[in-house]
């Protein structure tokens, strides 16, 4: 459990920077060994999960998409090669997003940045500020709070998230039960926070929970003035 966590936190963590891409008009391929996608610009999706035309795909280094299996991260694609979650193809809407059983609506003023998808992540960039939201799931392999109990798995799942969010991102300024329109959510909120010593300018909100036998966690990074995550999170999370 500790391990999962630290590795959602880890993958979120790599989201703290927003870059900007060329786009290209990419194809997909295929030869003896498999289907790969070619992103029209002389390279070629690999290394991990792309997004590609609503869906999420596992290409490995070689650059071939994996179908019909468990990816290395312990996630299933279908026959195409399409992410599943309960053997539904997850998928990108006009207007919203679907990262595991969540349904995601832009908040106001934020834009999706496919160039920062995986497998387990959605991120969104700010139009018109320095800040990104991203979205991360784990997926635990089992209910947490019926194996252990409600009030035992929420002592056990605390302390958890401290010590994991502390390692990660240092001491927090505050910790609080923020009850949104999802349902209750453990909220850290950092001044200048750090992942792994790289500083971020403004400050940071992170919502975490366990959902069923997800890790579900919602991290807001960078100019946050005049923003209300508590509200943004009402809208933004379904």
């Amino acid at each position: 459990m500790k391990k999962k966590l630290l590795i959602l936190l880890m993958t979120v963590s790599a989201c703290s920077m927003l870059l900007s891409f060329p786009a290209f008009a990419g194809q997909w391929q295929k030869n003896n060994t498999g289907w790969w996608y070619d992103n029209g610009d002389t390279t070629y999706l690999k290394d991990g999960w792309h997004w590609v035309d609503g869906k999420c795909y596992y290409f490995t280094r070689d650059g071939y998409c994996l179908t019909d299996t468990k990816t290395p991260d312990g996630y299933y694609v279908d026959a195409s090669g399409a992410w599943t979650v309960n053997g539904i193809v997850q998928t990108q809407n006009t207007g919203t997003y679907t990262l595991g059983t969540l349904t995601l609506t832009p908040p106001a003023g934020f834009s999706y940045v496919p160039e920062l998808a995986m497998g387990n992540t959605c991120s969104f960039g700010g139009t018109d500020r320095n800040a990104v939201i991203t979205v991360g799931i784990t997926d635990l392999g089992v209910d947490y709070y019926a194996a252990y109990g409600t009030v035992f798995g929420q002592s056990i799942a605390d302390r958890l998230f401290d010590e994991s969010m502390s390692a990660v991102m240092g001491d927090y300024a505050s910790r609080t039960v923020a009850s949104l329109a999802t349902g209750n959510w453990i909220r850290y909120d950092y001044q200048n926070a750090k992942f792994f010593d790289l500083e971020l300018p403004g400050n940071c909100v992170s919502f975490v929970r366990i959902s069923g036998s997800q890790l579900q966690q919602v991290l807001f990074m960078g100019d946050l003035s005049g923003l209300d995550a508590a509200a943004i999170m009402n809208t933004f999370v379904h």
